[in-house]
């Protein structure tokens, strides 16, 4: 029997294998090495002992900002222009045939190459890879190279006062229209059961397309990419926590040398904790990404199936309860934040505002997202990525097999259930202990001039709830190997 995907109640995509289904694309059951409470006990005494330790060290609220250079000699800086000009086109015309494939190709999920290129390469493996290195969607963002071509065709926009009026609106809203427009991604993607049938994938990124090539016409790149293009909101913020970024000494005034192109490696700690900090609206999207993740975890679970069982029978569609319980995370997970927050503005006895702090200290989740993305996804790029291989020959779905992979078959042993324990409890670990460390710079910049022991304790709330995620998350991601 070949590998195949499809949809389960909440659209998540599920492998299907001879023995059996598996969420996240995860083989088989396994034994753990180790009870999964003594993971559980361990992880939590980590991450606790972690931030007292960090407590105890200098105490700064600046930590050093170490870039390590490579300069680019002529003929590198020569090929990278090049491949900067190429990997955009390479970009767009993929996009194009993701979405040309899924309005007039198969309408089985297997043999067209829209929901893998969209779900598994685009969105899970473009988010990885900004996690893991830099944040390349600048360059492959195909709207913006879609815009810049149609932009001399497109007809000019007069600067009236309305247009005027509509550039400020859109600005002053800051990051909420892609808060909005990044909830009714999610629930696309999680609860709506054909989020995976090609035709109904082309459509929604059709819409999204002409909405955001309009947007941009009308605010201009800037104000819509930075307010409302949701992709570039969401890859911008992981990519704060990757350690590779290209740059030049006129852009990066703290690299030293001349402006030749650099590779440049710097501190992450440093980035996530350098001022200004997000807006309201920004720290909000940090959270409702942590969410989603979780949710999405949450929903392939043997404890959810048994509650929506329970639940079925009261009349109610899968969709609308699905929908009510992932409202209800979301707010769950917006209102722990903030109502840590406000505690750790009464532990300080200071006048500094919750919503001031939450916004200082938002960016400090950065590295648990990182960290949850990491080992909730990989498998899931590894193992169910492999389809592109197959559909690279024949992406519609009509019988061709153009470079000869069409029988190609997915190997489940590249990523096998202990190899998916240990890359979840290290990615999990290490994302806590970053963000433990980024906390404690912030705690410092705010409150220690007072004391160490103060600044410390002051963030007492904030530390227990990131123990208490450190639970949840290594227990949902135990669950697809436990059986």
């Amino acid at each position: 029997m070949a590998s195949t995907i499809i949809p389960n109640l909440n659209g998540t995509n599920w492998l299907i294998h001879p023995e059996g289904i598996y969420p996240h694309a995860i083989p088989i059951t396994a034994t753990m090495p180790l009870p999964l409470q003594w993971y559980l006990i361990a992880c939590s005494l980590v991450v606790g002992i972690s931030y007292f330790i960090a407590s105890a060290g200098p105490l700064s609220s600046r930590p050093r900002q170490t870039f390590i250079t490579i300069r680019v000699s002529w003929p590198a800086k020569r090929i990278i222009r090049s491949t900067r000009k190429v990997i955009p086109l390479f970009a767009v015309c993929s996009f194009l045939v993701g979405i040309i494939a899924g309005l007039i190709g198969s309408s089985d999920p297997l043999h067209n190459i829209a929901p893998t290129l969209f779900w598994t390469v685009a969105w899970v493996g473009v988010s990885i890879i900004v996690a893991i290195l830099a944040d390349i969607w600048l360059v492959i963002n195909p709207w913006i190279t879609l815009y810049n071509w149609i932009q001399p065709l497109a007809p000019k926009i007069s600067s009236t006062t309305k247009t005027i009026r509509v550039r400020n609106w859109i600005k002053k809203l800051e990051a909420w229209p892609a808060f909005g427009l990044f909830i009714c991604f999610s629930w696309f993607e999680l609860i709506y059961p054909a989020a995976i049938i090609p035709l109904h994938l082309s459509v929604v990124i059709t819409i999204y397309t002409v909405i955001t090539l309009i947007g941009i016409h009308i605010c201009g790149r800037e104000i819509w990419v930075r307010g409302a293009e949701f992709f570039s909101v969401a890859f911008h913020l992981v990519g704060k926590a990757s350690p590779l970024k290209l740059s030049s000494r006129l852009s990066n005034p703290n690299i030293s040398g001349d402006s030749k192109t650099v590779l440049v490696l710097a501190n992450p700690i440093s980035k996530l904790s350098a001022q200004p900090y997000p807006d309201l609206s920004s720290s909000c999207f940090v959270i409702l990404m942590l969410s989603t993740m979780t949710i999405d975890g949450l929903m392939t679970t043997s404890e959810w199936m048994i509650l929506l069982s329970l639940l079925q029978p009261t009349g109610l569609h899968s969709v609308a309860i699905e929908t009510c319980f992932w409202l209800l995370g979301i707010a769950m997970f917006q209102g722990a934040y903030w109502i840590c927050m406000s505690l750790v503005a009464k532990c300080a006895k200071n006048r500094v505002l919750t919503q001031i702090l939450g916004c200082s200290f938002s960016l400090s989740l950065m590295p648990i997202v990182v960290g949850y993305l990491i080992a909730h996804y990989l498998s899931l790029f590894v193992v169910q990525g492999q389809l592109i291989i197959p559909l690279l020959s024949d992406p519609f779905g009509f019988g061709w097999d153009v470079l000869g992979t069409r029988d190609y078959r997915i190997d489940l042993n590249l990523f096998g259930p202990q190899l998916y324990w240990t890359v979840a409890v290290s990615s999990v670990l290490l994302g806590h202990i970053l963000s433990v460390l980024v906390a404690h710079v912030v705690s410092v910049g705010y409150f220690g001039q007072t004391s160490k022991l103060f600044s410390s304790l002051v963030c007492t709330p904030l530390i227990l709830l990131m123990i208490g995620y450190t639970v949840l998350s290594l227990w949902i991601l135990a669950q697809p190997i436990m059986g």
